[in-house]
């Protein structure tokens, strides 16, 4: 990933809509402390500390460690992360707050702070109902959907009102592919508060996935009257009108959401798919921002062999196989390889 990440920052950082060397030196920043994270014995004496509860320890080490390199935003968030072990939930959330501010070109980091910002929040808040539905959360954020459907549903025992672990659950059920279940529970929601926008688009992802997008439309568009830069309901109402073949409208709801946040990898991939004239581009666009976003990897490939690149299809197949080799399109390229 490393390796990836260093060929975009030289090969594709251009596209980024910053400054070249801004950017530059930004992502470097993020492949040394990603380096040095690797560190074995660093790793191993930390988590020795943890694993022991010395604390203090810990956190001297890493302090030493920042003191050295005080560029490091994954030592930073290892502070985080001993603090919020130590109890010292305002320190490591205002850690978090900033290192989610700092890496906003990074989307692997940035999730990863929003993950361990839930599991410090379930255990700072003492209100239990909160405190479950961030537990909940974080389960969900680490793929132990089980347990997180357990969580959020002490939450809602707790709380009977409770809109955002309602929809919590319809989502964790949406992800499992449990549709109906998933709009019972929105259903739910919605009868609550009709106006929250959670729950409206939601609602509009169900409409989606049974294929009736002018419904999911909209519900989309409601979202958006609550919350006129809402991302998600913009990128669906993009995916909508391409998925209807009404290109141009889809073109320009996308155009509308990159004026908003020019890094929103998503939408240059959708944009491959509307504008085939630089799909290309736009696919290396979104993996500039994204350099695990195994769909752009998967679409690069597909492209390449069907033209019959395939030793330059190659190359996008490895990172592919490494990122999600169950991803179905790996094993669809595959085939398209051996057919050549």
């Amino acid at each position: 990933l490393v390796h990836h990440q260093l060929e975009t920052l030289e090969g594709y950082g251009k596209f980024i809509n910053r400054k070249n060397e801004q950017n530059k030196l930004v992502r470097k920043r993020y492949i040394e402390s990603y380096n040095n994270l690797c560190k074995g014995s660093f790793n191993k004496r930390i988590n020795s500390y943890l694993e022991t509860k010395e604390n203090s320890k810990a956190l001297n080490s890493i302090n030493k460690a920042i003191s050295q390199n005080k560029n490091n935003l994954i030592y930073k968030k290892y502070k985080a992360q001993i603090l919020c072990e130590d109890k010292k939930f305002d320190d490591a959330i205002k850690i978090i707050d900033f290192l989610v501010e700092q890496s906003a070109v990074h989307v692997m980091l940035q999730e990863d702070m929003i993950t361990l910002k839930h599991y410090i929040l379930a255990q700072a808040i003492s209100d239990k109902a909160e405190s479950k539905y961030y537990l909940a959360k974080y389960l969900f954020h680490i793929n132990d959907n089980q347990r997180a459907i357990k969580e959020a549903n002490t939450s809602i025992f707790i709380k009977k009102k409770n809109t955002d672990a309602y929809n919590l659950l319809a989502e964790i059920y949406l992800k499992d592919n449990k549709l109906s279940k998933s709009s019972e529970i929105y259903q739910k929601s919605y009868k609550i508060n009709k106006k929250n926008p959670e729950t409206l688009l939601g609602l509009g992802n169900i409409e989606f996935y049974w294929d009736d997008y002018d419904k999911a439309l909209e519900y989309y568009q409601m979202v958006l009257k609550r919350q006129k830069n809402n991302q998600d309901a913009m990128l669906n109402i993009a995916v909508c009108y391409a998925l209807k073949k009404d290109f141009k409208s889809a073109n320009s709801w996308i155009k509308k959401l990159l004026n908003i946040n020019p890094y929103n990898y998503r939408a240059y991939y959708l944009l491959s798919f509307v504008d085939k004239s630089d799909r290309d581009f736009n696919l290396k666009k979104s993996l500039s921002i994204n350099p695990v976003f195994a769909d752009a990897w998967a679409e690069l490939a597909k492209i390449n062999l069907e033209d019959g690149n395939t030793k330059l299809a190659e190359s996008y197949l490895a990172p592919l196989e490494y990122l999600s080799y169950k991803n179905f399109m790996y094993y669809y390229c595959i085939g398209l390889k051996y057919q050549s």
